[in-house]
């Protein structure tokens, strides 16, 4: 069963640094972090490095242990090779026990998997950026389940998008190595001193296809 929904919204082009992975978090009452806490955690990291967040780039779901919920991220195609897309993913999910693994892929138009962007088990904050080339309009984000205490686990993936051009976006050239890694909120990458934001606004939108199996 496919869910399909299309997300519009007025981005500003800027440019986020990333930053490492996402420590989870004790409450100041020294318990774990409600889920809705972890979710308005990664909500906050995402508008924090310029992706603009509503309910339509929201996606509330479950994954039961041994399965897999699959999300087809596709862009229109391009007609400017200088416009560079900036993604950003972020989860939040009820598990604890590091159980819940996340696949990044870039992908082509029939969902055939090219090259992987990221693999691993994420902490229940977690984001996670990229950049898109021209011509690389088509990605998967697959969320697993793999054995755990429990047989479900609940999760808000949230999705946003920039298009910058690298001359408008920095005053320099970018040199940065780590910008394809893990995030979580409140802490910078050095190197991100010094970037100028881009001086257009423009209109972006992608489509969420979801998939469970």
């Amino acid at each position: 069963m496919f869910l399909f929904l299309i997300i519009q919204s007025d981005l500003y082009t800027q440019t986020a640094p990333s930053n490492p992975p996402a420590n989870f978090k004790e409450s100041i009452a020294g318990g774990p972090p409600t889920f809705k806490k972890l979710v308005e955690e990664v909500k906050v990291s995402l508008k924090d490095r310029g992706y603009v967040v509503d309910r339509k780039s929201h996606f509330t779901g479950s994954v039961f242990k041994g399965s897999t919920v699959s999300f087809k991220l596709q862009f229109p195609e391009g007609k400017d090779r200088k416009i560079v897309r900036k993604l950003g993913v972020g989860l939040a999910h009820e598990n604890p026990d590091q159980s819940v693994m996340v696949h990044i892929f870039q992908s082509d138009s029939e969902d055939r998997k090219l090259s992987p962007l990221f693999t691993g088990f994420v902490e229940p904050s977690f984001v996670y950026e990229w950049e898109a080339r021209f011509g690389e309009n088509h990605f998967l984000v697959e969320i697993r389940l793999d054995e755990s205490e429990s047989n479900v686990a609940n999760f808000e993936l949230l999705f946003g998008s920039q298009l910058y051009t690298p001359a408008a976006a920095f005053g320099r050239e970018e040199k940065d190595q780590n910008l394809n890694q893990p995030g979580s909120p409140g802490k910078k990458q050095p190197g991100a001193e010094g970037r100028l934001p881009g001086t257009s606004e423009l209109n972006n939108y992608f489509e969420v296809f979801k998939k469970e199996f």
